[in-house]
């Protein structure tokens, strides 16, 4: 993660860019030979010196702490690429092209220090190179589960930590799982800090439907409470809109639906339209698997245009509900 040394490499970055000279930044809060300490990683800023130094900028502390985010990401772009790649499901890719560079490296990114330690436990179950047992044993000693579902602050990391855990526990803790989602999407007691707001908590909501659609059986309140994340999570789609997660989304509708033999059209509608919106070459790495019958529900909503007269998603609810 974040260290002393990748705050005073962005600070003074700024510094130059704005021609201040160090002397003049730092007087009155340290002299210029303790800067360089810092410059050189010999010691470690203080938080209240961060501040002051911020102050003599004129940045704020928000501001700043995102452009060191971005400053990061741009140095280990190897991160971020091999966890969005795990959130596609294109494992093969993550690990041929992505892998090497996060293998065994000091991660550094918002991403890399958590949700890639996490999500390369996941990956490498998917690719049957270590047996689902030995995934999930790994990802538990890497991250404590019961804290993280004690816990009433969620990030970035959690996100991707709880996606992971997800696909490899059982059902008694993924119905752990679930319902903590739940509380986290419901419940206002809860803190968010995101610097990814709009793919952190999309991954929040993809994990929260997981949870409920991959169990063996579900009870009434566990499908109303299924129904409650979907209909939360296409209201914050018709917001934010990734092709590549919207597809995933309704790849895990269409699937839950068939095995359950629940029936929804615009689930249909919704999970055809959106592999085909989906134009980057290789985003998607498996094909559209759907029935005659599904084709021509397609079609004919196509055709009577009874998609396009309504708002989005809206025909896919029926009285606040999905099924």
């Amino acid at each position: 993660m974040f260290e002393s040394i990748d705050i005073m490499k962005t600070l003074d970055s700024i510094r130059a860019n704005h021609k201040i000279k160090i002397q003049d930044l730092v007087q009155g809060i340290m002299s210029r030979k303790t800067y360089t300490r810092l410059l050189n990683d010999e010691a470690s800023i203080s938080f209240y010196d961060l501040n002051k130094l911020l102050e003599k900028l004129s940045i704020p502390f928000l501001e700043f702490s995102l452009y060191v985010v971005n400053s990061i990401e741009g140095q280990f772009p190897m991160e971020s690429s091999f966890f969005l790649t795990i959130l596609r499901e294109n494992y093969q890719k993550a690990y041929d092209e992505f892998y090497p560079g996060v293998m065994g490296k000091e991660l550094k990114t918002i991403f890399g220090a958590k949700s890639v330690p996490a999500t390369i436990e996941l990956m490498l179950y998917k690719l049957n190179k270590q047996s689902k047992e030995v995934s999930l044993s790994n990802l538990h000693q890497k991250f404590d589960l019961k804290s993280i579902l004690e816990s009433r602050i969620i990030d970035d990391g959690i996100s991707g930590i709880l996606y992971s855990f997800v696909y490899l526990v059982g059902d008694s803790e993924r119905r752990q799982i679930g319902n903590f989602i739940y509380k986290v999407i419901f419940d206002p007691s809860f803190r968010h800090y995101y610097s990814y707001t709009e793919i952190s908590k999309t991954i929040i909501h993809v994990t929260g439907i997981l949870s409920f659609t991959l169990l063996d059986s579900l009870d009434d309140e566990e499908l109303n409470r299924l129904e409650k994340i979907v209909i939360e999570t296409l209201d914050y789609q018709t917001k934010f809109r990734a092709t590549v997660f919207d597809h995933k989304i309704f790849r895990i509708l269409y699937q839950f639906q068939k095995e359950k033999n629940l029936e929804n059209d615009f689930i249909i509608f919704s999970y055809i339209s959106s592999y085909l919106s989906v134009f980057e070459k290789g985003a998607i790495p498996h094909k559209l698997d759907v029935t005659k019958e599904d084709m021509i529900i397609f079609k004919n909503y196509l055709k009577e245009g009874l998609y396009q007269q309504n708002t989005m998603y809206e025909g896919m609810l029926k009285h606040g509900k999905i099924w």
